[in-house]
């Protein structure tokens, strides 16, 4: 059962969670597709449900599991058998492939402090609460997710580097069409996905009825220096999507010229066919 809301000594509305130790390593997987949270809700107990959405899962002992609807797994004190356990749960929801080996990421989050802040891979907050595992999940969610496109964007402009420094050396497209289509096509996925993910980065629901969680919210964002990193991979996206409409452009004007240069190929065949013709019929 949850437990009953209630408010803090900050009037912080607050709803307690149980735990028996006050050090959690928390670790965040990656899917790189969404994750449909009713389907694997009912695969779980209701006295195991703590939230609808994000999923928060109460599981043996301390530990927590949080999974975020945009692709992200946050394991909040499970061993490597529950990890296990939950991720193979995921995987077994319809469309969804498995979760990233190059994404993930792990912190500790240490409670009983006097204060609540940031060090360089430790959260420490005075309380746990069921808002607190959301925001934190969530920032640690989104981190990861940014993460994922920040790998994608870069696979991206890896296989346009060739096209790039063929135009750079040789001012042409060297490349055959197949290549560059396939290319641009790779890129357009990666710039759809990147840009559907960008309302994830929206301040969560708790945060704009608590200052304190606002307060929480603002530390871990600037932590994973979301801002910065966002903005980065916004810039490469516009880059790529830049560079996609030019290649096109050349690619097209390629194409162009091919079918010119074969349209006038036809006419002088047919030229010389006709003189072939009329000197056969003079002789």
């Amino acid at each position: 059962m949850v437990a009953t809301p209630e408010l803090d000594v900050l009037g912080t509305i607050v709803t307690p969670v149980s735990i028996e130790t006050s050090r959690l390593e928390v670790r965040a997987e990656y899917f790189n597709s969404p994750i449909d949270l009713d389907l694997l809700r009912a695969r779980y107990r209701p006295y195991q449900v703590l939230s609808a959405d994000p999923l928060v899962l109460k599981l043996a002992g301390n530990a927590h599991v949080v999974v975020l609807r945009f692709g992200a797994v946050v394991f909040w004190d499970c061993d490597g058998v529950t990890r296990a356990e939950v991720l193979g749960e995921v995987r077994r929801l319809p469309d969804m492939g498995p979760a990233s080996a190059d994404v993930r990421d792990e912190m500790l989050v240490l409670t009983g402090e006097p204060d609540e802040r940031m060090s360089f891979r430790e959260i420490r907050l005075k309380t746990l609460s069921l808002e607190h595992i959301k925001i934190v999940s969530e920032m640690l969610g989104q981190s990861v997710a940014l993460k994922h496109s920040e790998l994608s964007v870069s696979r991206a402009l890896k296989n346009t580097t060739p096209i790039v420094h063929a135009l750079e050396a040789r001012g042409a497209l060297i490349p055959s069409a197949q290549t560059i289509v396939r290319t641009v096509g790779f890129t357009l996925s990666v710039r759809e996905a990147i840009l559907a993910r960008l309302s994830l980065f929206d301040d969560p629901a708790e945060t704009w009825r608590s200052e304190r969680l606002a307060r929480l919210h603002g530390l871990l964002y600037d932590h994973f220096d979301i801002k910065k990193r966002l903005s980065a991979v916004q810039e490469k996206v516009t880059f790529l999507s830049d560079l996609n409409t030019m290649l096109m452009n050349l690619l097209q004007n390629r194409t162009s010229h091919r079918l010119e240069w074969i349209v006038i190929l036809l006419i002088v065949i047919e030229v010389a066919f006709s003189f072939i013709h009329f000197f056969s019929n003079g002789h």
